[in-house]
């Protein structure tokens, strides 16, 4: 049988294409499954009552350090892409845990929809654009851990973010 003369269709690079679904699940598993643990009632604490969450690979992260980090992800995320998600609800959730504060369900349901509809907008972001933003948050990150700011970068030797 022929081969056809038909150009082959070439498929779109790898940082073009939007994450696959089994990245997606992955990627949002530890955010969803704090978020069914919160709904319970119920959630393992450390030693001093600080909420602790599994995350990727089954490690143990505070609740609050990692919702925080998630949230300034997702806000440089909506701002970059000009999306029209209300991340308030897991704001809400960062801080009622944080000042120890007990949830309803309904502030609870609120951050799952909020979650939902983050999954839903990195389901069609390019792969290589949901790692920059990440990349951009752990920079961040890491600067705010030595102390710095971008403010004092700026003015030291003119670094422009």
């Amino acid at each position: 049988m022929p081969r056809s003369t038909r150009p082959r269709r070439r498929m779109p690079s790898g940082s073009k294409r939007p994450p696959s679904a089994a990245q997606v699940q992955q990627t949002f598993a530890p955010i969803f499954g704090f978020l069914a643990t919160l709904r319970t009632g119920e959630v393992w604490c450390t030693d001093s009552g600080a909420p602790i969450m599994p995350v990727w690979g089954g490690e143990l992260y505070e609740a609050c350090p990692a919702l925080d980090g998630w949230i300034s992800c997702w806000q440089r995320i909506v701002e970059g892409e000009r999306l029209a998600i209300d991340l308030s609800p897991l704001a809400v959730v960062h801080d009622r845990l944080r000042s120890g504060v007990p949830l309803t369900v309904e502030m609870v349901e609120a951050a799952r929809r909020c979650t939902y509809a983050c999954r839903r907008a990195y389901s069609g972001l390019p792969r290589e654009r949901a790692r920059s933003y990440s990349l951009t948050e752990l920079i961040a990150v890491e600067v705010e851990a030595c102390g710095l700011s971008v403010e004092t970068i700026r003015a030291t030797d003119g670094f422009h973010v």
